[in-house]
């Protein structure tokens, strides 16, 4: 993030680009402490159930009370962001979901815990998108695509803190501790994005100059496909929603049982379990940003989604048959399977968000996804958590990852007819061009 030179340069300009980038790495940090104050619960998943002596279905169920309410706020700021100041909001409701993190740390009962968890649905659920949104909205145009990379990342950093301080305190019994920690972090970053908003204010909104204050040429975008109606753009939307409900479901139900499996199965100890779950953290960022990479170069984006979600249904089925029998086969297969799944997540994500803006608008678009995701998120571990305790033994998670393999054989017919119909859009648009 080096100061660029470029014609025209002044120390204004010089100065509103270095405000920029504070405001960018100031997001990043706030955003990473919301996720990563968020995920401890599920980090540590484990050893609350026997802390508030609770099943699996029961402790999971924290996340429900989280997800919900975070969705149908989503929802609501989809409509109302433009119209409140998001700065003001965003470090209100983020300081208060600070607090709230630190509260969680002594939290005496599960229905405490699934209280908390819900205020702090309500208060995190415009992070991101609120991030965003200030981003696109104050920092120059051909500096966007550097916060783009920076914000992907975000999912690597926030599994640090998820995982990472769990890791370190609860072989010790300090299982609070990484609530109070990140909570107070949390409630440092919120200052330190408030300053650098404020200070980024001061030079107006990137729109003045069309969001390319450095006179460079900017590169011709290239759409993914061509939306020639509203019955099409209803349609792409509509599948759109079911392709981000089956790879959530595959995502979530998997991921926030890691730690319980590893525990459970392996016989790992807890903080060991936890560890491993950071790795798969990395490991998923490292596909994430594979497939950004992929798509970049590539016009059929549904073909390199396919490729993706082949590498996840033949983790899931060969996870089926292994996890139980080889320890080092299974982990190397459960990491994958989280890695592949969150390269194809990633097509359907922000690189489509991007690639379709000219004919989606973005912002409705990852707000309506991401509503879906979230609710996903809030039911699948529970569900999944239930299928575990429904069969004694490891036969649960047998169970779980042929109910998997299945979603993820449906998602994948899913892809295909969308293939056979995108492919057709595509030929039928490359025709009326030549005429």
């Amino acid at each position: 993030m080096a100061i660029e030179t470029f014609q025209g340069d002044n120390a204004y300009e010089l100065k509103r680009r270095k405000c920029a980038r504070m405001l960018i790495w100031a997001c990043f940090i706030m955003y990473i402490f919301a996720m990563g104050t968020k995920n401890i619960f599920t980090a540590e998943i484990v050893v609350l159930q026997e802390v508030f002596e609770t099943t699996k279905a029961q402790t999971s169920l924290a996340m429900t009370y989280y997800f919900i309410p975070y969705a149908v706020v989503q929802v609501l700021l989809s409509i109302f962001m433009p119209r409140i100041r998001l700065s003001v909001y965003l470090a209100i409701t983020l300081a208060t979901s600070a607090v709230i993190t630190i509260v969680l740390g002594v939290a005496p009962s599960i229905e405490t815990a699934y209280v908390l968890c819900a205020a702090n649905g309500v208060m995190q659920a415009g992070a991101y998108s609120g991030c965003m949104a200030l981003i696109s909205k104050y920092v120059p145009g051909d500096m966007l695509n550097g916060a783009n990379r920076i914000m992907t990342m975000a999912s690597v950093a926030y599994g640090v803190i998820s995982y990472g301080m769990p890791a370190l305190f609860v072989g010790h019994g300090l299982w609070n501790v990484p609530f109070f920690l990140a909570g107070g972090l949390f409630l440092l970053s919120v200052l330190f994005f408030f300053y650098s908003i404020n200070k980024m204010r001061a030079f107006g909104t990137a729109l003045f100059d069309g969001g390319n204050s450095s006179g460079k040429p900017i590169k011709k975008e290239r759409e993914f496909i061509t939306l020639s109606s509203i019955k099409q753009k209803a349609y792409y939307l509509a599948i759109m929603f079911l392709i981000t409900f089956f790879a959530n479901v595959m995502h979530y139900a998997v991921l926030n049982w890691i730690p319980d499996l590893l525990f459970e199965v392996f016989g790992m100890p807890r903080e060991y379990s936890i560890l491993i779950t950071l790795i798969v953290t990395v490991v998923s960022a490292i596909f994430s940003l594979a497939s950004i990479a992929i798509c970049e170069k590539k016009d059929n984006l549904m073909n390199v989604a396919m490729s993706f979600l082949f590498g996840v249904i033949t983790c899931a089925a060969i996870i089926i048959f292994v996890y139980d029998v080889n320890v080092v086969l299974s982990l190397v297969l459960l990491i994958l399977y989280i890695g592949f799944g969150s390269g194809a997540r990633a097509v359907f994500g922000g690189i489509l968000a991007f690639r379709m803006r000219k004919q989606i608008n973005s912002g409705s678009y990852l707000a309506s996804t991401n509503a879906v995701a979230s609710v996903v998120a809030g039911v699948a571990p529970p569900i999944a958590g239930a299928l575990i305790d429904a069969f004694p033994g490891i036969k649960g998670y047998s169970m779980l990852f042929v109910v998997m393999a299945g979603i993820v054989l449906l998602f994948i017919i899913t892809l295909v007819c969308y293939s056979i119909w995108f492919n057709a859009n595509r030929k039928k648009a490359a025709k009326n061009t030549e005429k």
